[in-house]
């Protein structure tokens, strides 16, 4: 009886196929995709519904339906115990102090006192703040977590989302072009 030895064929390289093609995906994010370009599936997309009790005002509400009252805003997403929402604050107090636009808060997953607290110490750039304790508004808006900032136009559809803290060139560069756009109309 002859033993007959199989021939390794091309499955020897099956191993090595798969390597290379996992190693092309990673080169091919490395070189090409941006790790601080988030896309969303919110932009163009109208508002998500929301009723939030209003942080200084438990008699008041902040309410979805006050956004598409013709008039271009911008919503921040934050939290008290949110690092970057710490260092992002000092621009949210610029943008209102300059009046670029109506700029509405959501504090998210926080307490009460916690969130009046940081208010206090850092000063109020929101005309009005829901208080989102559960996280339930954020989850609706897909947040990836905090800060994160909306602009929303006249007719109440969300026309660019920001991800992570605002920096002064965001500002300049992103922010105000788009709100000029809002309000041109186009």
């Amino acid at each position: 009886m002859s033993v007959r030895a199989e021939s390794p064929g091309l499955g020897r390289f099956l191993p090595l196929a798969i390597f290379a093609v996992i190693a092309a995906g990673f080169l091919y994010a490395l070189l090409y995709l941006n790790p601080k370009q988030v896309i969303s599936g919110r932009i163009g997309s109208e508002l998500p519904s929301f009723d939030l009790v209003e942080l200084h005002d438990p008699d008041k509400r902040v309410i979805s339906t006050e956004f598409a009252a013709g008039e271009v805003r911008l919503i921040n997403f934050w939290a008290s115990w949110c690092g970057p929402c710490r260092a992002e604050h000092p621009i949210l107090m610029d943008i209102a102090k300059r009046n670029l636009v109506p700029l509405y808060g959501i504090d998210y997953k926080d307490g009460l006192s916690n969130a009046t607290g940081f208010l206090d110490e850092l000063g109020d750039p929101y005309l009005a703040v829901g208080f989102d304790g559960p996280g339930r508004t954020g989850i609706d808006f897909g947040i990836s977590g905090v800060p994160e900032t909306f602009l929303i136009g006249k007719d109440g559809t969300v026309l660019l989302q920001h991800i992570g803290p605002l920096r002064p060139e965001d500002v300049t560069n992103k922010l105000i072009p788009a709100i000029e756009k809002a309000r041109a109309g186009s």
